[in-house]
């Protein structure tokens, strides 16, 4: 049987972010589905927050939620609140997210080639932000963006300043992501698969830039991603999504070494790893069969359910709520849910 103790919220006093309740649409042909579905956690000053889950498990979603850059109008926050700055980000106009973001909060995007301005030279747009929120002059601005390309590890910087994106490799335009991102130095940073595509190297060297500004600048940083390595690597804690809810959240030490529910422990089994087996075979990787469920169609019970090992009856009856099994460590599954003795 369900515990009837849902897990209480952590402690969110000193939070730069906190989402309670959230919940996200999306307006298709068949009518709205639901793509994050009662969501919350919050994040404090120099804290990554790691957030991991396949494609498709409202990951992104959740990060444009909070930026207010859901696909218009067909996306919109249902339910729920956003609590950054004093301020409900879910009742904001768009007047006041304009004012916030670029500044008090930014985003780095999975593709910079899509995101970054193809017609305008990158110096220049490193440097709106500042001329937009801080209101420098364009040369102050100019000079702050060389500044900022240098902190990155750009080698010329005076001359990436002044290329327009193309010229540029795919770990060059990541790095002029980070630098825009960095400008006015938010104090909320998204990064939303910053290292996709990228060569294991210039990963590594994107990846201690944004733990460099955690820890200078005191910048609450959302990670998103699908790599449990990045998540060992930089995370402190860490929420893992299935079908737009979160299923587990702990410490990231505490989940990578006691994952409770069925989808992490799955998740962290088809990590490759080094080795042989007898024979002198390399392991074989472990998979989750089957597929995430159609949010379009209204379903019972755990969303997880249907690939679930451990399922048993009561899984298909109701949806299990988010239980605390440990100080820090939230489940929602009805068999590893259970508190610990």
């Amino acid at each position: 049987m369900l515990s009837p103790l849902a897990a209480a919220p952590p402690n969110t006093q000193d939070a730069v972010i906190d989402v309670r309740d959230l919940d996200v649409d999306l307006k298709v042909s068949a009518g709205r589905i639901r793509v994050v579905d009662d969501l919350s956690f919050s994040i404090r000053p120099g804290e990554i927050f790691g957030v991991v889950g396949e494609s498709g498990s409202g990951k992104s979603m959740t990060a444009l939620a909070i930026m207010g850059l859901l696909p218009q109008p067909a996306g919109r926050v249902a339910r729920g609140t956003i609590h950054f700055d004093g301020a409900d980000l879910a009742k904001a106009d768009a007047e006041t997210r304009r004012g916030l973001r670029g500044d008090a909060m930014a985003m780095i995007f999975q593709e910079p080639m899509t995101s970054l301005n193809p017609v305008l030279k990158v110096g220049f747009q490193i440097g709106e932000a500042l001329r937009i929120h801080r209101g420098a002059s364009r040369s102050e601005a100019q000079d702050r963006a060389v500044a900022l390309l240098r902190r990155v590890g750009i080698a010329n910087p005076e001359r990436t300043a002044a290329d327009y994106p193309h010229r540029l490799s795919g770990g060059m335009r990541q790095r002029a992501m980070i630098a825009m991102a960095m400008a006015c130095k938010p104090r909320l940073l998204i990064a939303d698969e910053p290292t996709t595509a990228l060569d294991v190297t210039i990963q590594a060297q994107v990846l201690d830039l944004i733990d460099e500004l955690r820890r200078q600048e005191r910048t609450a940083v959302l990670m998103i991603t699908h790599n449990f390595g990045i998540i060992a690597q930089k995370a402190d804690r860490v929420a893992v999504m299935y079908a737009g809810e979160i299923v587990e959240e702990a410490s990231a030490a505490k989940l990578l070494d006691g994952a409770r529910h069925p989808y992490t422990q799955g998740l962290l089994a088809s990590v490759p790893r080094l080795g042989v087996r007898k024979g002198g075979r390399p392991p074989r990787l472990s998979e989750i069969p089957g597929m995430q469920p159609d949010v379009s169609k209204p379903r019972e019970g755990c969303a997880f359910a249907p690939r679930c090992p451990l399922r048993v009856a009561d899984c298909t009856r109701a949806r299990p709520p988010l239980l605390t099994v440990d100080a820090g460590h939230r489940v929602r599954c009805i068999v590893n849910g259970r508190p610990s003795a």
